[in-house]
């Protein structure tokens, strides 16, 4: 397979023009898919500048309100929801409620969401259910790594459910030293990578480097002296989206 994609040869597109039975709206084409995180404006601003500059939009999965959303609305990205379900799970103190108030809450801030990736991916029938019940259609918490050798597709589940598989993930790549999803294309399957701003601007080669900083992760001047200036998430970010054709 080749490592080089020619201008011109792969087209991005957004996880809701996805439909299973049809190959063609997901087939050959690369799925750019960002998890806020609860990331500060300067981080969200840094990867959109970095997709504007390439002209690629992106499906983005909102933790939080945050001063660019009207801007990534009206600019063409589509916004889903990035719910955190894992102080229910850890059982925390806590004022979150049950999966539905969690939901809910995502949905206060996008409310035209369609599309829905967990915090930590975390997911069962019940909680896919109540996706289906508030009127989420894109189910994105399924993970199947570039090195197991999955031709990963879209399928549709009860209700209506469509589940939209990610073969790439920066924080996972990292600890699996998982390949570039550049190496992979033309890749056969749906080829949806999943990447988070705080990566992007730190340039993360390591988790230690995420870990050590995040004292200083809403403070621009402080963690800018910190990016990693070799080949790092950010570097190979800028790579994929300088080589794909807005779709």
């Amino acid at each position: 397979l080749s490592s080089e994609i020619d201008h011109g040869q792969v087209a991005t597109a957004l996880v809701s023009d996805v439909l299973p039975e049809d190959a063609s709206t997901w087939r050959g084409r690369v799925f750019v898919t960002i998890d806020l995180d609860w990331c500060a404006d300067f981080v969200l601003e840094d990867t959109l500048d970095l997709l504007e500059s390439a002209g690629v939009k992106a499906t983005w999965f909102v933790t939080h309100e945050t001063a660019w959303a009207g801007r990534l609305r009206s600019i063409g990205h589509e916004l889903g929801i990035h719910p955190n379900f894992n102080r229910l799970l850890d059982g925390s103190p806590n004022d979150d409620g049950n999966v539905r108030t969690v939901l809910e809450k995502c949905l206060e801030v996008v409310p035209e969401a369609r599309a829905v990736r967990s915090h930590s991916l975390a997911q069962s029938e019940r909680v896919l259910d109540t996706f289906s019940e508030l009127g989420l259609k894109y189910v994105c918490n399924t993970f199947l790594p570039l090195s197991a050798s999955i031709k990963a597709r879209p399928f549709r589940m009860w209700d209506d459910l469509i589940v939209v598989p990610h073969v790439w993930q920066d924080n996972v790549a990292i600890r699996l030293e998982e390949p570039s999803p550049i190496s992979v294309v033309p890749y056969q399957g749906v080829l949806v990578v999943d990447f988070h701003p705080i990566h992007i601007f730190l340039n993360s080669e390591s988790l230690t480097r995420y870990e050590s900083s995040r004292h200083l992760h809403s403070s621009h001047k402080e963690l800018l002296p910190l990016r990693y200036v070799g080949s790092g998430v950010r570097t190979l970010f800028m790579e994929l989206i300088r080589k794909v054709v807005p779709g």
